[in-house]
């Protein structure tokens, strides 16, 4: 009688390299042809990679530290669309101003492309630059939270839009 011993179908190993990189190696057992297969990834720092992913033409605020910054990434790849849509209740474009509404539910607003860090502060700004109307208070006259105030002013906008169609 043979015992047969298995042998582990994955390990990682994270190895240094002569360069000073360090690599996560991941080797897995491929019982078709019989032999390992290897995955070989550079570690880089988070922050640098976040940058590196970035997709849109904006600049990332330099205040946001790792875990917004790769937030920011994330959600930029989870957006439906980037272009003006009557159809995205999501997006609006206004003079110099972009507002996007995230599928978090955060809003985001850019002028000239740069993301500005106070949305809150830019979307008053809009609503008064612009003359939207939109109210700044709630029923029970506390002001709105940007997610509140964002997606009104969003609204506001495209109806202005299809007017004008």
């Amino acid at each position: 009688m043979t015992i047969k011993t298995s042998k582990p179908r994955l390990e990682i190993k994270t190895l240094k390299g002569k360069s000073d990189f360090n690599y996560i190696v991941i080797r897995s057992w491929d019982d078709k042809n019989n032999n390992w297969e290897y995955h070989v990834y550079a570690e880089v720092t988070a922050l640098t990679a976040a940058h590196d992913c970035w997709k849109q033409d904006t600049l990332l605020p330099k205040s946001l530290n790792t875990r917004q910054t790769w937030d920011k990434v994330w959600e930029s790849y989870e957006m439906k669309s980037e272009k003006q849509n009557v159809k995205n209740p999501d997006y609006a474009k206004i003079g110099d101003y972009e507002i996007f509404k995230r599928e978090t539910g955060r809003i985001e607003v850019f002028k000239n492309k740069a993301m500005l860090p106070n949305s809150l502060k830019a979307l008053k700004e809009i609503n008064k630059t612009h003359k939207l109307k939109v109210a700044e208070k709630n029923s029970r006259g506390n002001a709105k939270v940007p997610r509140q105030l964002g997606r009104e002013i969003i609204k506001s906008i495209i109806s202005v839009l299809m007017l004008q169609i």
